[in-house]
């Protein structure tokens, strides 16, 4: 293990995209195992915070639009199995939605920390809200980060993975 790297986070544009193999709502996720398509890792600060749940939600409605990009979501916090599943049950009961990508559990945030997704600021560890755009060769395209508190913009997100797809 890359200890500088889980304690850092140093990824960049242009480098290979740290590996990890994790639980998720959709059995396990290993990053070298994933499909030939590209990656789209979408951090967010804790299940049923309200922020989290409108993202979920239009990254779930939107989905289609990934799907024709041959994106794969793959939705990261450091939340266990059972407060997602809760999440996502709770969710469908209050429109309807079914989230059908998966969120990995990493409760002690060892691939949040690869990825730089875990703040730095008063040692607080919380997850920020973070995109990682990764190719089909593993290679992070691009890397988007936000406050945990300013709500993303999924369209945003579409434009560049079609934008670093055409080169």
């Amino acid at each position: 293990m890359d200890y500088e790297l889980l304690a850092n986070g140093k990824i960049q544009v242009g480098g290979v995209a740290p590996r990890f193999t994790c639980n998720s709502t959709k059995d396990e996720i290993n990053i070298d195992e994933n499909s030939n398509n590209w990656l789209v890792l979408f951090s967010y600060k804790e299940d049923f915070y309200s922020l989290a749940t409108s993202e979920m939600i239009l990254l779930e409605k939107n989905r289609y639009m990934f799907d024709e990009l041959h994106s794969d979501i793959i939705a990261m916090s450091t939340g266990n199995l059972l407060s997602h599943f809760a999440w996502i049950n709770d969710i469908y009961r209050n429109t309807g939605i079914k989230i059908d990508f998966p969120i990995i559990e990493d409760t002690i945030g060892e691939a949040c920390r690869k990825y730089g997704m875990i703040s730095r600021i008063d040692n607080s560890n919380v997850v920020l809200s973070n995109v990682v755009i990764i190719d089909e060769n593993r290679i992070i395209r691009a890397i988007l980060q936000y406050s945990p508190n300013i709500e993303r913009n999924i369209y945003e997100i579409l434009r560049i993975i079609k934008s670093v797809q055409q080169k």
